[in-house]
């Protein structure tokens, strides 16, 4: 059986590596232990250099619908190629999810000229027998949304795979992941970041992505 290495980072205040295989036939995770100050990692998440298809076969073509109601597949559109910060929301939530994407939009002004081109953003609903392409839309424009930023919905079925994949499924939409995450698709290099990382942080965590490419030549 023919595993693959990847590096997954979970970090706060402190950044803490961790490494985990990735079993394609078995699609089984192990789970790295975190300090007791940050949330533990699970790494569903792999990439394949030589043609994708690996990758492909494992975030999957899930056809999704972004806020102007375009059919996207969920890898080949939204993933392959970029840097990308996930975060998971519903428009009804009345805590982290309004939070979070200020915070986004923040960080959108601030990585400028990158966005759209490298880095894309990922909101996704965990939500969406409220959250049609038209409410998200409304809620996305709260928030000065740009070129190259994705609100996500559609089918149950196609969001449970998505989250499953990236390691935020939770059946409880109250409870969905608070976490952004972040990751270089096709250097299989990934973080996760707590909510309350701050724009700089998260800034700098995005450019050390990009840096990956530059350092791999």
């Amino acid at each position: 059986m023919k595993c693959s290495a990847i590096k997954f980072l979970t970090i706060s205040s402190a950044t803490v590596s961790v490494t985990a295989l990735l079993c394609f036939l078995l699609l089984a995770v192990t789970r790295a232990a975190a300090a007791a100050d940050t949330q533990a990692a699970t790494v569903p998440v792999t990439a394949d250099r030589d043609g994708n298809e690996a990758a492909r076969s494992w975030f999957t073509e899930s056809i999704l619908l972004d806020q102007r109601g375009r059919e996207l597949k969920f890898y080949t559109d939204v993933l392959k190629d970029q840097v990308v910060v996930v975060n998971f929301i519903f428009t009804r939530c009345p805590g982290t999810c309004p939070v979070q994407t200020a915070k986004m939009s923040e960080l959108y002004k601030e990585l400028g000229g990158e966005m759209g081109k490298t880095v894309r953003f990922v909101s996704i609903s965990v939500d969406p027998d409220n959250d049609t392409p038209a409410k998200l839309l409304e809620f996305a424009d709260r928030y000065d949304v740009g070129d190259g930023w994705f609100f996500l919905t559609g089918e149950q079925e196609s969001l449970d795979q998505v989250t499953r994949r990236l390691g935020a499924y939770n059946s409880l939409v109250e409870a969905h992941s608070p976490l952004f995450l972040l990751g270089n698709v096709s250097r299989e290099h990934w973080v996760k970041m707590r909510p309350s990382a701050s724009v700089a942080t998260l800034a700098g965590e995005v450019r050390k992505l990009l840096a990956v490419d530059i350092e791999d030549g």
